[in-house]
């Protein structure tokens, strides 16, 4: 339910919600690359963007779409990816901050 206790499925979506909409399909796509090798288009994103678009996503919350919660999921479990490989990286004593940066 939204701020106002209705079902965010009976509420129109508006142009912005359309807008946040698109951006989350786009962002959520595989790009296969040269190599044949298939990669995340969030993975290109450092620690701050991904941050920032979860945050737009959550405040904007007005009308939450599927696409857009599966922007939050899948931002949620890169960012516990990224921060597992640092703690492995970290306890075997280098490398780290290649990944901290990233």
């Amino acid at each position: 339910k939204n701020k106002h206790g209705n079902n965010n499925n009976n509420v129109p979506q508006g142009p912005i919600d359309k807008l946040f909409s698109s951006i989350a399909k786009e962002i959520c796509k595989v790009d296969v690359l040269q190599n044949g090798e298939k990669k995340l288009r969030l993975e290109a994103f450092k620690w701050k963007e991904l941050a920032n678009l979860a945050w737009s996503y959550a405040t904007h919350g007005e009308y939450s779409d599927e696409t857009s919660k599966d922007l939050l999921v899948t931002i949620s479990n890169l960012a516990v990816e990224r921060l597992l490989v640092y703690q492995r990286e970290r306890d075997v004593g280098g490398g780290a901050a290649a990944v901290v940066t990233r």
